[in-house]
């Protein structure tokens, strides 16, 4: 009973993030876990790019530099989705994952472990963002990552030149810029990434350059996930909410489309974390088979 208790206090969390390349995905993470950490919480990373590896066929190229690795990891993504006829394939790579590192800390895949958030890094297609919701339900948090593109494209720019020849020139560099960013938002390839329609699904949406802002945004929604009532919508959140209800109340479809930012402030209260191993979550996992 004390286990039944703990684990409704405390159930396991997920948390996926999606951000555009350039964004400090790295520090990202660091403030998100500092933030379940300040909330009694483990987190668990999963790099997808990681765990995709083990479903390559091909030789993994050497010696790539930053520009050919972030095609490759693209590529490779692309590849795998094709190969088996589905977009949320990644995110069924991330599932798996979840059940293998869970066996590790509780002893079963299927026992939850106690206090534990597993934080997927990164997402980049709407598939993966509503497989992830139907196997966690509420449990299943998304944050998406923003920064202007001037600014993340000066990043891209120093990270390839570093791994380019002298002679290589500052229009060519900036072409290879462009196009990751480009490949990144939408790949026009039919299983390409889609951020550009997978981002505005988060239920929170931070800086993705600015650590104090990324700091204070992720600090205040798990602070207020964890039942602060003192927090409450700032001016371009409720911004965001009046024009999702406006939207909503409008008979023109085409109207209809506005930010969610602020679907976690309605729904919190009555926030009620599953406690029960999914059934869909090992079905919609699976193992790698070559």
């Amino acid at each position: 009973m004390a286990d039944a208790t703990l684990n409704n206090q405390f159930p396991e969390l997920v948390f996926g993030i999606a951000g555009p390349i350039g964004v400090d995905i790295g520090a990202i993470i660091d403030t998100l876990s500092a933030a379940l950490r300040a909330v009694r919480y483990d987190p668990v990373v999963i790099r997808l790019t990681e765990e995709m590896r083990l479903y390559r066929i091909s030789r993994e190229p050497e010696n790539q530099g930053f520009f050919e690795a972030s095609q490759d990891r693209m590529h490779l993504g692309n590849e795998i989705c094709e190969r088996f006829g589905d977009q949320a394939t990644l995110a069924r790579i991330g599932i798996q994952a979840i059940l293998s590192k869970r066996g590790a800390l509780s002893g079963s895949h299927a026992k939850p472990a106690e206090r534990t958030a597993y934080i997927l890094r990164q997402l980049k297609r709407p598939d993966e963002v509503a497989l992830l919701r139907k196997v966690y339900g509420p449990q299943f948090v998304l944050v998406s990552a923003n920064g202007q593109v001037a600014l993340r494209k000066a990043l891209l720019l120093e990270q390839i030149r570093q791994n380019q020849a002298a002679s290589v020139t500052a229009a060519s560099l900036s072409r290879m810029a462009d196009e990751l960013v480009g490949d990144d938002a939408s790949d026009d390839k039919p299983f390409g990434q889609r951020l550009r329609d997978t981002f505005h699904l988060a239920d929170v949406f931070i800086d993705g350059l600015n650590r104090q802002a990324m700091e204070e945004k992720l600090s205040r929604f798990i602070q207020a996930l964890y039942g602060r009532a003192d927090i409450g919508p700032s001016k371009e959140e409720f911004g965001m909410y009046a024009a999702n209800s406006a939207a909503l109340r409008s008979n023109d479809l085409s109207r209809q489309v506005a930010p969610r930012c602020l679907e976690w402030v309605v729904t919190i209260s009555y926030w009620q974390p599953e406690v029960e191993l999914s059934g869909d979550e090992i079905d919609h996992g699976f193992e790698v088979t070559g």
